[in-house]
């Protein structure tokens, strides 16, 4: 089945005249078009763009891979959660690179999280949570986005341990990782992260003690550890830190 993109629908716009929460009916076809029309389209349309705003749009298909080279130079929010995707998080998603929000959170993508993510170093709001991402979650990814402020990779089925280098997130307020099949301890660098305030890794498979690190941080607010084969006596350091904290689960 061909589908024609209509020539008055193609036509450049300045990025700044632009709602980004506008979804024409055409834009809805750039999910499910053929890999070259979806990026004649990004190209002719969207390239001028600094934000796609199409979250709780009932859009289904899935993300254009190629198309978003077109999107490189002027995207700085990419926001799609809500919706029906489906497919993968495509490996050009790492040639938006003055991206510092992707919402792709509540759909049904699958696969695992890309490596070439760690090239959207501005990212400071990432969310993959509620989809069906395996596999682990990349060391190199983690470790390169130090300007994140919000992190949810929750309610999917990624498996392997929290990598270490999410000790470089100096920056993190945020970081929920619950639900899903993640093993091993839970890594002491977390103790580096001092602007965190709300750590959920609650439903895993974690194992090993609680590392005495958490007790340190010291804007902790909100501390789930909950149903993980977490084992031994919790360390001095987190007993006296958990009467300050909001809510604890354990």
């Amino acid at each position: 089945m061909r589908h024609n993109i209509p020539p008055s629908h193609i036509s450049g716009a300045s990025s700044d005249a632009i709602n980004p929460h506008l979804l024409e009916e055409t834009d809805r076809y750039w999910f499910m078009w053929p890999k070259h029309f979806q990026a004649a389209y990004a190209h002719q349309k969207l390239a001028t763009r600094r934000q796609l705003c199409w979250q709780n749009r009932n859009l289904t298909g899935s993300i254009p891979g190629q198309a978003l080279f077109y999107l490189a130079n002027t995207l700085t929010h990419l926001l799609l959660h809500d919706n029906n995707l489906s497919g993968t998080i495509p490996a050009e998603i790492g040639l938006l690179h003055q991206l510092t929000d992707l919402s792709l959170s509540n759909n049904n993508l699958e696969g695992s999280i890309p490596t070439s993510l760690r090239h959207c170093v501005h990212i400071r709001h990432l969310a993959l949570d509620g989809n069906k991402l395996s596999g682990e979650i990349p060391a190199e990814v983690v470790g390169n986005l130090v300007q994140l402020r919000y992190m949810s990779a929750a309610d999917n089925q990624l498996s392997g341990a929290i990598p270490s280098t999410i000790g470089e997130l100096v920056h993190l307020h945020c970081l929920l990782l619950h639900q899903n099949h993640l093993s091993g301890p839970i890594p002491c660098e977390i103790g580096k992260l001092a602007s965190l305030q709300y750590l959920d890794v609650s439903n895993n498979y974690l194992t090993d003690v609680v590392p005495r690190e958490l007790g340190g941080l010291e804007n902790l607010a909100m501390l789930h550890l909950a149903d993980n084969l977490i084992c031994g006596p919790l360390p001095i350091e987190v007993v006296d830190m958990s009467r300050r904290l909001v809510h604890m689960t354990l």
